[in-house]
């Protein structure tokens, strides 16, 4: 991209962010972004479909803003968020047909474009690869290698919680007698994030091995977020250490 296309997208973007100086002004984002676009600057690009995906000071038209994320990806150095974007355009339905296929190419085109640059979009379009390689097309083990980078360059807590799921599973090459306590470490990462569901899991293995004081402390966060099968494995332990069935009921 040259130094010109540049200069005007940072212009653009700080008109767009109200940023260094400059006032919120989305007119003016949009100006500056079109001139940059026109140069070649695929973050350009990839704003202008931004502006139009929700309406930005134009009226919403997801169909432009999808071709814009398509230029910015099509361009020579192609453009990661542009894709995550067009991905999750896809994923969602979002003015397009609902099409798994097509999200998970494009967020697998973002994972690709982002390799290196961990910082930005990238570990999210990982986690959302994993989440179809897994529920879309069933594929535990390929997902495993997304949740790992979406959890170890974003601690995406829904990546460490799907590790610990992948891991009881046998996605992982993990020892037989090292299965519960490996799932055991991502869904401790998942659940000091502040994820009710491994909260519960937690609190489920450690239940499993007789440690009741820290599966019910475990439990115990986890129902007080509202998570309803940590309240049923709560009665359980109660009845485990009471030995009355009537536990239940209380």
């Amino acid at each position: 991209m040259s130094q010109e296309s540049v200069e005007l997208y940072n212009q653009g973007y700080w008109y767009y962010t109200g940023t260094n100086g400059f006032p919120l002004n989305y007119n003016k984002a949009l100006e500056f972004f079109e001139k940059a676009a026109v140069l070649g600057n695929t973050d350009a690009m990839n704003y202008l479909g931004v502006m139009y995906q929700y309406g930005k000071n134009v009226i919403k038209n997801t169909s432009i803003a999808a071709d814009w994320y398509y230029k910015a990806i099509q361009a020579d150095n192609g453009n990661a968020y542009a894709a995550h974007n067009l991905g999750g355009l896809y994923y969602h339905g979002d003015g397009v047909p609902k099409d798994m296929v097509k999200a998970f190419h494009f967020y697998k085109a973002a994972v690709d474009l982002g390799l290196g640059n961990t910082t930005s979009v990238y570990p999210q379009s990982c986690y959302m690869t994993g989440v179809i390689a897994m529920q879309y097309y069933k594929n535990n083990k390929a997902a495993v290698p997304y949740f790992v980078d979406a959890a170890k360059y974003g601690n995406i807590s829904e990546a460490w919680h799907n590790l610990g799921w992948l891991c009881e599973q046998g996605a992982m090459n993990v020892e037989k007698d090292k299965v519960a306590a490996t799932a055991l470490g991502f869904y401790e990462n998942a659940a000091e994030l502040g994820l009710a569901q491994s909260m519960d899991a937690v609190g489920r293995i450690y239940f499993s091995v007789g440690m009741t004081n820290e599966a019910r402390d475990w439990l115990s966060r986890a129902e007080a977020k509202g998570y309803e099968p940590a309240k049923k494995r709560l009665k359980l332990l109660k009845v485990s250490q009471s030995g009355s069935i009537f536990d239940l009921f209380k």
